[in-house]
């Protein structure tokens, strides 16, 4: 149930993996013809540039080995529409509703819960 539960919240995305995932393999095969290999890279590298606004911006010597506490009240303060790339916790889209499926909630009253607890409890418990 959980497994679907998660799955079900990312259907947007995977539908967008499943349609776009045989144009990247067939694509691949476009990579060699009869005059050899042909092949591309684009390192999309700072684009768009991290935050930086919110951070302590202190260098240290690559030397200095010391290990430090992790700056836990440290996260980037930029606004959502910002031209860096946004990170975190706070920025994150808010999930989508879970898909509903007409007529399930009839499927599943039709059985026991006990049968249910016995297909998804780990053998042992």
């Amino acid at each position: 149930m959980v497994g679907g539960q998660v799955a079900s919240s990312r259907v947007p995305a995977l539908r967008q993996l499943l349609i776009g995932y045989p144009a990247g393999v067939a694509g691949a095969f476009t990579v060699i013809d009869d005059e050899g290999l042909h092949f591309g890279l684009h390192l999309n590298l700072n684009a768009p540039p991290s935050c930086t606004e919110g951070y302590v911006r202190r260098r240290r010597d690559p030397r200095d080995t010391r290990v430090e506490r992790a700056r836990l009240d440290t996260y980037c303060k930029a606004p959502r529409d910002s031209e860096t790339g946004v990170r975190g916790a706070r920025n994150a889209p808010e999930p989508l509703p879970t898909p509903s499926i007409p007529g399930l909630e009839e499927w599943v009253e039709r059985y026991d819960p006990a049968i249910w607890q016995a297909l998804l409890t780990p053998p042992g418990r």
